[in-house]
């Protein structure tokens, strides 16, 4: 077994807590840091099936990219959803650990797993955004269809059906931060691969020759948990980690 203390202080060296943006919330969520860890829950998001399977697999700590947590908790209503749902990992003695924007932008963290899941090798690291470039021109819908099969999306939504030639491609995880614009402008993106979008940003990009492929968020961000359970078993090699199964499929900000 191992302590709290011990992975804690790995999971730092991957994504610093401090890299996470001033409005996010990681690292421990619910639970101690007294108790031996010997299995490990790897999730996206705190759910009723997560928690089951937290449970009937005896892993009583919980790794999540999304914290459980976002706004302050001002009451736990056992009748209301999150409130059964902390009640059950109260009494579970689950711990629960996010690592949100933190792992987003951390080498080897979500957006470079979503990169290599669609094919990508070396790529240029801007924080929230990745840019690789195709070994040749490619048509914009043949990409797309790659993307939807590597990724095993739930379905994909195109900004344009028009089939041009792409090359340089901007891939960012989850939601779209459009304060990134700049910087594939500057590289002359010619797509973005992303999980979600509003509207209007969506519209923007495409006035501006960028066409754009949104794979979904969950499709865009499970990507990393793999990743993650490979560095946990290379670093502790008598912890079990599992990865949680029925991920909630996500639609774009469309």
């Amino acid at each position: 077994m191992y302590s709290f203390k011990e992975i804690e202080e790995y999971l730092d060296t991957i994504a610093p807590t401090i890299s996470a943006e001033p409005w996010d919330n990681v690292g421990l969520m619910v639970g101690t840091r007294e108790d031996p860890i010997s299995k490990v829950m790897l999730a996206l998001d705190v759910t009723p099936d997560v928690i089951d399977q937290c449970i009937e697999n005896d892993a009583r700590f919980l790794i999540t990219h999304h914290p459980i947590f976002f706004e302050p908790c001002l009451k736990i209503d056992y009748s209301e959803s999150q409130g059964a749902m902390i009640k059950r990992i109260i009494e579970n003695n689950i711990t629960v650990y996010a690592m949100h924007t933190n792992l987003d932008k951390a080498e080897g963290g979500v957006n470079d797993a979503l990169a290599k899941a669609i094919g990508f090798g070396a790529c240029i690291r801007l924080d929230y955004l990745r840019v690789g470039r195709l070994l040749s021109r490619m048509p914009f819908l043949d990409l797309a269809d790659r993307v939807d099969k590597m990724l095993d999306s739930n379905g994909i939504i195109l900004s344009s059906k028009k089939n041009n030639l792409v090359q340089t491609v901007a891939l960012a995880c989850g939601s779209f931060e459009s304060s990134v614009i700049p910087e594939m402008v500057e590289r002359e993106c010619d797509v973005l691969i992303t999980g979600e979008i509003k509207h209007h940003i969506l519209v923007d990009l495409e006035a501006r020759g960028i066409r754009v492929i949104v794979a979904g968020h969950e499709a865009t961000e499970r990507v990393v948990l793999p990743m993650l359970k490979e560095k946990l078993t290379h670093a502790f090699s008598e912890l079990n980690v599992c990865i949680a199964t029925n991920f909630i499929a996500s639609d774009s900000e469309q």
